[in-house]
This record gives C-alpha cells, structure tokens and sequence, in this order.
C-alpha cells in the first residue's frame, strides 16, 4: 500500500513538474514576443509564466519526495543502479537550472521591465534575462525527457 500510494504522488508530483515546465515553455516564446513589442498582454503573460514557475518548482520538490518514499519502499534496491544514479544527475541539473539561470532570470525581468515602463533603456538586460530564461527551458525540457525516457526503458 505504501509503494502504491508513493507511486500516485510520485505521478503527480511529475504532472506539476510537467504543467509547469512545458507550460512556462509554451509561453515563453509570447512572453518574449510581449517584452520586445511592449504589449498590452505583457503583465498576464508575465503573471502566468511565475505560477507555471511555482507549479514546476513545487513538482520537483515533491519529485525529491515522493521519490525518496519511493526508494524507501521499494527498500532502496535501486540506489546506486547507474540508471538511477543518471536520472538522479538530471534531476540535479535541473534544480542547478532552476535556481541558478531561470531564477535570477526571472528576479530580473520584472524590474526591468518597471525600469523601461519610466522610460530608461534596459533592452540588454530584458536580453540577457530572456536568453537565460530561453536556456532555462531547453535544458530543464531536455532533462526532464530524459528522465522519462529512463524510467520508461528500465521498469518495463
């Protein structure tokens, strides 16, 4: 029953992380049409894309949990198997991703765009935090695919 019930939350913890990360993905290229063009739909576009942040972030640190029920009730047979250990490294690099490009990225937008909204010239940091953001999702998407990819081809 434990294995069970750690496997639901498991799935679900990867449905946010899913919804949150493909989502923030799918707006990304509107947010940055929005920040270049200085549209009407900038603030909901920029609203929407910090809750898919907070979706994706809330799906990893129950991923962290739920994962670590999981090895706890599957007696950690799996720990240390080097698929494990791959999958484990992504789930690493994409807290790394997280925190270290789409975070600031993120921190820096908003401000930024209250700066150029009084009239000063921000564009190449509106830049950069795009670019960072852009990076963000390509490598958070590319883990997160692997991460799948390994689980659907070691436990059939």
């Amino acid at each position: 029953m434990t294995y069970r019930l750690a496997m639901i939350l498991h799935f679900f913890s990867m449905a946010l992380l899913t919804a949150g990360g493909f989502g923030g993905a799918l707006l990304f290229g509107r947010l940055a049409a929005a920040v270049r063009g200085g549209t009407p739909q900038l603030p909901g576009l920029v609203t929407a894309t910090r809750y898919l942040s907070d979706m994706a972030r809330i799906g990893l640190v129950l991923m962290l949990v739920t994962g670590a029920w999981l090895l706890y009730a599957m007696h950690w047979v799996e720990y240390g198997m080097p698929w494990m250990t791959f999958k484990l490294t992504l789930y690493g690099v994409m807290w790394a991703l997280s925190l270290g490009l789409a975070t600031p990225a993120g921190l820096r937008l908003a401000p930024a765009l209250a700066r150029r909204a009084k009239g000063e010239d921000v564009a190449a940091e509106l830049d950069a935090s795009l670019a960072r953001l852009g990076w963000a999702h390509v490598g958070m998407i590319a883990c997160f695919v692997a991460i799948v990819a390994i689980v659907v081809l070691e436990t059939r």
